[in-house]
């Protein structure tokens, strides 16, 4: 039961057309557990996975409530199909325990093992960054001087990698952990969101609740302004519109606004929409936002109206962090499953057709988190070790890397 507890912050709070949204499904199951009434546990999670049938979280613990139950088959059944998503799930919960014996459980349990080691690759080693405990977030690319911009959350900064592959320190005062980054390339302004929380280094609890857009100078580093985020915001990825309007991130729910010329951010889509928006795209007129939770949403950038992205039932949504637009597609980082993943989503209208996994198990590869589009070509950050980092072992970090991947 472990894992039910990430419900709460998994399941998207919109209102479906049935009795119960999975909020309130997820309520009535947690307290049916608490209470040892295993029947009414399965009963609420049978509801819930109706509502939310690719969704990895839910159909773990409808497998345990279901071995629970004495449904040993239709248990395993669940949990292959987990393994057939391509998704490896801890298997040592106590509600499996009745499961242990069976071979068809066991077969489950290599599948999954196999997956943590099967390794998808397309990708090659665009360069090296020689540092090891950057944080890096987000990465950039400025067509005009063929720079990146790479943004460091614990080491508060941001470094840029010039036309001939030097790297150096482009901002370092005045931000908290950089988060976020954007270009608009015609007014050369370089856009980053900043928050203050306990992944930044020098980090004091005094110093929560802080958040804004800065906006640099993309040629001299220079400030140009601070946009202070509402009270209660965090200011998470963002992307520049091709007019110039720019969109952050709140991942506490909401999408702010910055429009051309504009002296503060606004919101644009307020929270109960979407859980925990993350990395966003704009392509094909709309602007889509990836949510932590388990969807990627479509959002009109005129009337802020936001639609779900229809997907597979078989495709697992859940973890999206970077989030790019191409040529019809979407290219989302999946940080949040495991294994951590690249992705390729093909897109019909506001529905995926298809999906491709074009890196997973990379060995560099260690919570990797933002990428861009350079011409035909993706490149990404892949080794942020966020986790390993605030844990201080410092024994297991290694130097922050960009790969390729060709579209």
């Amino acid at each position: 039961m472990r894992k039910l507890g990430w419900l709460l912050v998994l399941c998207a709070s919109f209102v479906y057309a049935e009795e119960k949204t999975p909020q309130q499904l997820f309520v009535d199951a947690r307290a049916a557990y608490d209470k040892k009434d295993f029947a009414a546990y399965l009963q609420t999670m049978d509801a819930l996975t109706k509502l939310r049938p690719g969704h990895p979280i839910v159909l773990f613990n409808h497998a345990g409530a279901l071995a629970l139950n004495d449904k040993a088959a239709e248990s395993v059944a669940e949990l292959d199909r987990l393994a057939r998503m391509q998704i490896a799930m801890d298997l040592s919960d106590h509600d499996l325990d009745s499961l242990r014996a069976r071979d068809d459980f066991h077969a489950v349990e290599k599948s999954m093992s196999e997956l943590r080691k099967q390794r998808i690759s397309t990708s090659s080693v665009a360069f090296r960054i020689p540092h090891k405990d950057l944080i890096t977030e987000s990465i950039v690319y400025d067509a005009k001087t063929r720079s990146f911009f790479i943004s460091a959350v614990h080491k508060r900064k941001i470094l840029r990698r010039d036309a001939r592959g030097k790297l150096h320190d482009f901002i370092t005062d005045g931000i908290w952990g950089a988060n976020g980054l954007g270009i608009d390339d015609k007014r050369r302004i370089l856009y980053a969101s900043s928050s203050a929380y306990d992944s930044v280094e020098g980090f004091v609890a005094t110093q929560g609740n802080q958040a804004a857009l800065f906006a640099f100078n993309a040629d001299t580093g220079a400030l140009l302004a601070k946009y202070d985020a509402p009270k209660g915001t965090f200011c998470d990825d963002l992307t520049v519109a091709p007019d110039g309007t720019v969109y952050v991130s709140d991942s506490t729910g909401s999408v702010l606004r910055l429009q051309p010329d504009a002296k503060e951010l606004d919101t644009f889509v307020a929270k109960g929409a979407m859980r925990s928006p993350q990395g966003s795209a704009f392509g094909n007129g709309a602007l889509y936002v990836a949510d932590y939770g388990g969807a990627i949403w479509s959002v009109d950038p005129k009337t802020a109206t936001v639609t779900r992205v229809q997907e597979p039932t078989d495709l697992a949504m859940i973890g999206i962090d970077g989030l790019e637009y191409h040529d019809g597609t979407l290219i989302g980082i999946q940080n949040g499953i495991e294994p951590a993943r690249v992705v390729r989503f093909w897109l019909d209208g506001n529905r995926i057709t298809r999906s491709q996994i074009l890196e997973m198990n990379h060995p560099m590869m260690s919570e990797p988190t933002i990428g861009v589009v350079v011409g035909s070509d993706f490149y990404f950050l892949a080794a942020s070790q966020n986790r390993t980092v605030v844990a201080n072992e410092v024994e297991k970090l290694h130097d922050a890397v960009v790969l390729k991947i060709h579209l």
